[in-house]
């Protein structure tokens, strides 16, 4: 290579060097771009607190009362079919069940509406046999019991009974 095209080498690569390192010198980096987002916290409704003393009235609390109210009742009814309690006990054992089933309160509508329901079957009934209060197998009574169960389940709660008779 001759000295002539060696020295255009050097020249054009001293140029694009020079261009280069002028390009990279005069542009000013663009600002990064801001990004604003506007975040919204929704404050929760408050939360109703039950004090010491105060009854829960949920509809899981009363059905759970009633589930502890029917198991007394079946108990006792079944006992004294099977001859293991006399009528004056379970007529004792219902009688101390009806204040508990008339007078349960509940803040669900559906739970409440089918415990005056049974409140008003248990007022109406007519016993079956001397000295019960009411009348447990009923065909009024028995319904408004089931409407009352059918409640709690839509209420997302069960009533369930615990028997244990005879051992």
């Amino acid at each position: 290579m001759s000295v002539s095209a060696r020295l255009t080498a050097v020249v054009i690569g001293a140029g694009l060097l020079a261009v280069a390192a002028t390009g990279c010198a005069s542009s000013t980096p663009s600002p990064a771009p801001t990004v604003t987002k506007t975040v919204t916290v929704a404050t929760p409704a408050p939360v109703a607190t039950i004090k010491p003393g105060d009854p829960d009235m949920s509809a899981a609390a009363v059905c759970g009362q009633f589930s502890a109210l029917f198991s007394i009742e079946t108990n006792a009814t079944a006992a004294a079919r099977a001859g293991t309690i006399t009528r004056a006990v379970e007529a004792a054992e219902l009688s101390s069940i009806v204040p508990g089933m008339k007078e349960a309160a509940s803040s669900d509508s559906g739970v409440q509406s089918a415990q005056q329901k049974l409140a008003a079957a248990l007022s109406a009934s007519s016993t079956s046999a001397p000295g019960l209060p009411y009348d447990p197998s009923s065909t009024e009574y028995r319904a408004a019991q089931q409407q009352l169960v059918s409640a709690c389940r839509a209420a997302g709660s069960q009533i369930s009974e615990y028997v244990n008779v005879g051992g």
